[in-house]
């Protein structure tokens, strides 16, 4: 079972930040899998709630951003807001029944995958 980040429109300086290398597609993914030997059984998107808030926020900081400036100008953005961690388990509580269920979320942040070697 593994989970990335998923759509490259979501790719900002918060990823570098944060140490992700890429954003998948659910294509790449099945294919990356398929090419080191694993069969997908299940994969689907996940963090329905987050993609808007994500997306819109994605293109206010790159809007807002100063040129050139380094990746590591953006730890800030990763310090823990108590609040907001109390309100994100809300937000994507109504995924578990989906996600237990294996039903495919049609839009998400983040993929997951379950995979077994072929």
């Amino acid at each position: 079972m593994l989970t990335v980040p998923a759509h490259l429109n979501l790719w900002s300086y918060f990823d570098e930040a944060s140490g992700h290398c890429r954003r998948y597609s659910r294509k790449q993914l099945e294919s990356t899998l398929a090419e080191c030997g694993f069969r997908v059984e299940y994969m689907t998107e996940f963090m329905m709630a987050l993609y808007p808030v994500l997306w819109l926020a994605r293109r206010l900081s790159a809007w807002m951003r100063k040129p050139n400036s380094a990746p590591t100008d953006s730890l800030p953005d990763l310090r823990v807001i108590p609040v907001l961690n109390q309100l994100l388990p809300l937000l994507l509580y109504w995924e578990l029944p989906l996600l237990r269920r294996r039903i495919r979320i049609p839009l998400g942040s983040s993929l997951l995958a379950i995979a077994r070697r072929a």
